[in-house]
């Protein structure tokens, strides 16, 4: 590995390419991405070692002394320390396209025959309950200005918290999974993006901590953003693709529309990176 770096870390967004990142990685280890799965799943340290390189996951402690080759985890940047010489990467994605893969994601798992069977799918199953629970109504991002403000948000506060939803006529909440999903889905998972790099949800605040990063991939460069990564690590990372779910049906129009309102934040976020990067597209 470059002589720059002693460890590689991923701020990992959901539904964003992240899994088939982790999966490059854990090749080097000698392992492909099934394997890496039951290996950290089943260490108590959620870490493991092939071909004499250390990978870790989830495990706060680890990614603080920074004895590892690699690691990520889902939590938000603002609450991970890393040692120096960490070279970070993160991959962001099209606002809208993260959020219906992620339905569908949810969807697919509500679906698997392999429920009971399978722990992944059981854990997304698990994680599908809101789905199942009554309308949130829409946030007033204006609430989440401090940190504090955010600490309160607890699962308890947040629908005491929210602002009457009005809906033009066509969007009222029917009995479409996607409009039920949307009602239900909380700002940080809606917002996953912007929330993984800023706890009150500013786009200014994100795109600064992004652009901070070592490394900040696109989905829909993956590929290519893949090889820069490789070339700036001096490492024989090949592309892998992991955890993929298709949409069944469009999404009706009017869903889309109130989808891509709500995102607002973080497709400004997404602006202000790509500028920062000098990119255009």
């Amino acid at each position: 590995m470059n002589p720059d770096y002693e460890r590689v870390y991923h701020y990992h967004v959901r539904k964003s390419a992240g899994s088939s990142l982790n999966a490059a990685f854990w090749a080097l280890g000698g392992v492909d991405f099934a394997t890496a799965e039951v290996r950290l799943r089943e260490s108590p340290q959620s870490e493991f070692v092939g071909n004499g390189l250390r990978f870790v996951r989830n495990n706060p402690a680890l990614l603080a002394r920074g004895d590892y080759f690699f690691a990520t985890t889902h939590r938000p940047a603002y609450h991970v320390e890393l040692p120096p010489r960490t070279f970070t990467i993160t991959i962001l994605r099209d606002p809208a396209s993260r959020v219906l893969s992620y339905y569908h994601y949810m969807m697919w798992a509500r679906s698997s025959a392999e429920g009971g069977r399978d722990p992944f799918v059981d854990q997304v199953r698990s994680e599908s309950d809101f789905m199942d629970r009554h309308p949130i109504r829409r946030i007033s991002l204006h609430t989440l200005r401090t940190d504090s403000a955010v600490r309160e948000l607890g699962a308890g506060q947040l629908a005491r918290r929210m602002l009457p939803l009005r809906l033009r006529p066509e969007r009222r909440i029917a009995d479409r999974s996607f409009a039920r999903f949307l009602a239900r889905v909380s700002p940080r998972a809606l917002l996953a993006q912007l929330y993984m790099f800023s706890p009150r949800f500013d786009p200014a605040e994100a795109a600064e901590r992004v652009l901070g990063c070592s490394a900040v991939c696109f989905t829909e460069t993956y590929a290519e953003d893949l090889k820069a990564v490789a070339a700036a690590l001096e490492l024989p990372l090949a592309e892998k693709r992991e955890r993929r779910f298709t949409a069944k049906a469009a999404t009706p129009e009017a869903d889309l529309e109130l989808l891509r309102e709500r995102l607002a934040r973080e497709y400004r976020m997404i602006e202000l990176v790509k500028q920062g990067l000098g990119r255009t597209a």
